[in-house]
């Protein structure tokens, strides 16, 4: 991590068994713990996570079982240094996380496609580096994520069409579709670093699922992901913020497109809308 992080005084690194429980820890505010969850799905199981303390002190944690043995080659090394580099992200201001909040201008659902396209250029940036050595995982298994996707939609989907149309039945799809939807866009950035570190296509989609959640859209934002310079490159904060920008407008017409989108309403409202639902019913 110190060939990585410019100020590793800076840095408090835990490696602990108790991961979630630690994350919590850090970041709770007075006796109220957020709720975090270690299991990310298709995504598997987040074994580090880089969290901001006070003043200009950032907290790097790293769940001890990455050490274990058993481990396959090299995934150990490649978690340090992944969480390394976003380290080194935040120090040199390069990272874009919460630039979304605090725009007093920007409505929820223009604040929520930003931190999606933020998230996903952060996360690539990081990983490219770290593919020349050992493409990520996430490449391999991306069809089935996507495959994974159509199925929880069609199944939300059906659900919501039975259901009664109340409050809670408007939350449900509204964060199920959300949370997929955010997962897609994630993976899009390990899949243009691995692309773009290792010269090669992408991988094989099935053409069905292509069409109805991935499209031109999906293309397109692995594309401009691949465009991003590697975490160990410094880069202009501003051509990032045009980078995270770029995708952000495209995330909407790839939510439309697969039928679901949220719009922006008056007073920092926001209204999530059901397009197709005949595409997923039928």
């Amino acid at each position: 991590m110190k060939e990585i992080v410019p100020e590793m005084s800076k840095v408090r690194l835990v490696v602990t068994s108790e991961f979630e429980e630690t994350v919590r820890e850090y970041a709770k505010a007075g006796d109220d713990a957020p709720a975090y969850e270690q299991d990310r799905g298709e995504f598997g199981v987040a074994m580090g996570k880089v969290m901001r303390l006070s003043g200009d002190e950032i907290a790097v944690i790293i769940d001890s079982s990455v050490l274990l043995a058993g481990q396959e080659h090299g995934v150990p090394e490649q978690t340090f240094k992944h969480e390394a580099y976003h380290v080194a992200l935040h120090q040199r201001g390069e990272s874009l996380y919460d630039e979304r909040d605090d725009d007093d201008e920007a409505g929820l659902a223009e604040r929520q496609y930003f931190g999606m396209a933020a998230i996903a250029c952060e996360e690539s940036r990081v990983e490219m580096p770290l593919c020349r050595e050992r493409p990520s995982p996430v490449y391999g298994w991306f069809p089935s994520l996507l495959e994974s996707v159509e199925s929880d939609v069609c199944r939300l989907s059906r659900e919501y069409q039975d259901s009664d149309d109340g409050p809670d039945d408007v939350i449900a799809i509204s964060r199920g579709f959300s949370k997929r939807f955010h997962s897609m866009v994630t993976a899009c950035g390990y899949v243009a670093a691995v692309m773009e570190a290792r010269e090669c296509g992408l991988p094989d989609i099935d053409p069905r699922i292509d069409r109805r959640v991935f499209g031109e859209y999906g293309a397109e934002v692995i594309d401009r992901l691949r465009q991003l310079p590697p975490a160990d490159q410094v880069a202009d904060r501003a051509d990032l913020e045009t980078a995270a920008e770029d995708i952000s407008e495209l995330l909407m017409p790839w939510g439309s497109d697969i039928g679901f989108r949220w719009e922006d309403l008056l007073g920092d409202q926001s209204a999530f809308r059901v397009l197709k639902p005949a595409k997923w019913v039928l």
